[in-house]
């Protein structure tokens, strides 16, 4: 979605556009969107921070958005919009104010807090983060990550026993997905499921 004016400034949103009739075919409910760079950062490029990004491309960006909300209400599926490094909403406070410049029911956050726990840098305040979030939310990722590394979920920076407490508080009733990257994948995702499940008892 995100990129400096130019000829192909349109692509991402049709591109985005033309795909949402897929997800609604096949049932989907929410559809995840990301405002990030499209290749990872390197040596050549630093990361993206969204309090770097002129007010003309959030401008922009929303604009294209509205295309892309035009299809999803054809379609019959719901916007979460991606707290993700690298890109326009990088931090609670900028993914607000996006949904406070778009105005509609139909978009919400997905406060995947992992993104903006995996350094480098400074660790931020994700409950602060999770509170901010967590009234707009309609979908959310969680991963864990510790002083930057992948870790399980029960054993990292984020304290997922207190996100799901900060979320049961806020009245979330969605989907939670998983995105875990430690060890044997189907054996990772075991473990996370039945961790998430004994959090979702004690939220009861």
């Amino acid at each position: 979605m995100y990129s400096y004016s130019n000829e192909r400034s349109r692509q991402p949103s049709v591109e985005v556009g033309g795909q949402l009739g897929g997800c609604g075919a096949l049932g989907a409910e929410i559809v995840n969107l990301s405002l990030s760079m499209p290749t990872l950062p390197g040596p050549d490029r630093p990361p993206l921070l969204g309090r770097d990004v002129p007010e003309v491309e959030f401008q922009r960006s929303a604009e294209l958005m509205a295309d892309v909300l035009q299809r999803a209400c054809q379609a019959g599926v719901k916007i979460s919009l991606e707290l993700h490094d690298d890109g326009l909403l990088d931090s609670a406070e900028l993914c607000l104010g996006f949904l406070n410049r778009i105005q509609t029911p139909i978009v919400g956050v997905n406060p995947d807090l992992g993104n903006i726990c995996r350094g480098p840098g400074p660790m931020p305040d994700w409950e602060d983060a999770l509170r901010l979030l967590a009234p707009r939310t309609n979908c959310w990722h969680v991963k864990n990550y510790r002083d930057g590394e992948a870790a399980p979920l029960w054993d990292g920076d984020i304290d997922y026993a207190r996100a799901f407490a900060i979320m049961k508080e806020a009245g979330y009733q969605g989907w939670v997905s998983i995105e875990s990257y430690v060890g044997e994948v189907l054996e990772s995702q075991r473990g996370s499921v039945e961790y998430l499940k004994r959090l979702a008892r004690r939220a009861l």
